[in-house]
């Protein structure tokens, strides 16, 4: 289980139109990556979390670890990998979490 806090937070950029695995990270988020080994990764998780609630879920194949040959597999397979996500936000404290 991963939690996000978001703590300060005054902006709360997101996009409504947008759905999972959309390009969340041109907004506000919070992301989690995790990598299965102690060294650069050139493969990992990567999990974002919008304060609109939205995720979006990747497993990203970087051969070079500078993006010229990224390859992403989104993970959207919910009966297989059952990613969900809760969040909330407090506006006046200014802050938002998800779990």
């Amino acid at each position: 289980e991963l939690t996000f806090e978001a703590q300060h937070e005054t902006s709360y950029l997101v996009n409504d139109t947008f759905v999972i695995n959309d390009p969340l990270w041109m907004w506000s988020v919070m992301e989690a990556f995790i990598a299965t080994e102690n060294h650069d990764p050139t493969e990992y998780l990567e999990f974002e979390v919008a304060p609109n609630n939205m995720i979006w879920t990747g497993f990203i194949h970087n051969p070079n670890k500078d993006f010229s040959t990224k390859a992403t597999a989104f993970i959207d397979d919910w009966d297989t990998y059952p990613i969900t996500s809760a969040t909330t936000r407090d506006v006046d404290a200014q802050t938002w979490k998800s779990v």
